[in-house]
């Protein structure tokens, strides 16, 4: 939109967009923090990425936003092929839930239950092995 709010934001909208495929009301959601699209734009500039270490395709994706000069691609040779990564050694987990065992005994976890991963110990619709994951990066 490049700054330009169009009065009628369902004119954004391509396909069937009439009145009867429109809800009546708001659906209810969680409160959400507003930011301005510049702000929004520099912070998901400043923290977007496929992991919590940027790989050159992170570094190349996030230069071709900023200077406006990306493409869609129908190949990885498109862009030069794939990156090499260096291979990490993945943390204990003995119980083999996808869980470290050292998250799960810092979380209150049993580390020998293979079946506590799939789990919801809080409560917030996030299984347990799914909050070890958000876990990896910072909020």
């Amino acid at each position: 939109m490049e700054g330009r709010v169009p009065a009628d934001g369902w004119s954004l909208v391509s396909g069937l967009n009439g009145r009867d495929q429109r809800l009546a009301r708001s659906l209810a959601f969680s409160p959400i923090r507003r930011d301005r699209a510049p702000s929004a734009y520099e912070r998901v500039l400043a923290r977007a990425g496929a992991s919590h270490v940027r790989d050159t395709v992170d570094l190349r994706v996030l230069a071709s936003v900023r200077d406006r000069t990306g493409t869609l691609i129908d190949s990885q040779q498109d862009v030069g092929g794939w990156p090499v990564l260096e291979p990490g050694q993945p943390r204990a987990d003995g119980d083999g839930d996808g869980m470290p065992a050292d998250w799960e005994r810092a979380h209150g976890f049993d580390a020998a239950d293979p079946f506590d991963g799939g789990r919801d110990a809080d409560g917030y619709g996030y299984t347990n092995v799914e909050a070890s994951l958000n876990g990896l990066v910072a909020q």
